[in-house]
């Protein structure tokens, strides 16, 4: 992004919100978006405070669009996640409103969303997964996710057998 956009903090309701049309010209964004989320359905796992909280650590960034609407040009994640977490009525969500960003470097802002939490932020597999869960104190899981993670809701939310969680609970976290 270049210096000279600016960006302003706004509360705009998920009706008003649409992917850029970008988004639909890169063939790969539906494998991405879709299909790569660990969690299929987060609104099942993670409690509302913990999609309100993903929200402000990974905002979604919008820029004017058509009929009062506006065009999510980054953090497409974060607003599927929203769109399929909150309630339908009264979901307003911050967003980061940019100005100042020109015609040619919205293909580029796009893409560079798409791929870059692809690499960066995609968990390698249900057992890390699995594992950071584990590590995690049980104050902060309770807040975390939405009803008590046994081997049993784990098991469900990764979409593997309940043996697969206990052999990995059984194995601590290696540090790189």
């Amino acid at each position: 992004m270049q210096s000279d956009n600016r960006l302003d903090v706004r509360q705009v309701h998920l009706d008003m919100l649409e992917e850029h049309p970008v988004y639909s010209e890169l063939q790969i964004l539906e494998y991405l978006v879709c299909v790569d989320f660990l969690l299929p359905e987060p609104a099942k796992f993670l409690s509302f405070e913990s999609i309100k909280f993903l929200l402000n650590m990974h905002p979604v960034f919008v820029i004017p669009g058509k009929q009062d609407k506006y065009y999510c040009i980054g953090g497409l994640r974060t607003l599927n996640i929203a769109r399929n977490s909150l309630p339908k009525v009264d979901s307003s969500i911050p967003v980061l409103f940019v100005t100042g960003i020109k015609k040619s470097e919205i293909r580029e802002f796009c893409i560079f969303d798409i791929i870059t939490t692809s690499l960066c932020f995609s968990v390698q597999s249900p057992d890390i997964f699995c594992k950071l869960i584990g590590s995690l104190p049980e104050e902060l899981k309770n807040k975390m996710f939405a009803k008590k993670l046994g081997p049993t809701s784990m098991s469900r939310m990764l979409n593997v057998s309940r043996e697969s969680i206990r052999k990995w609970m059984q194995k601590p976290l290696k540090n790189s």
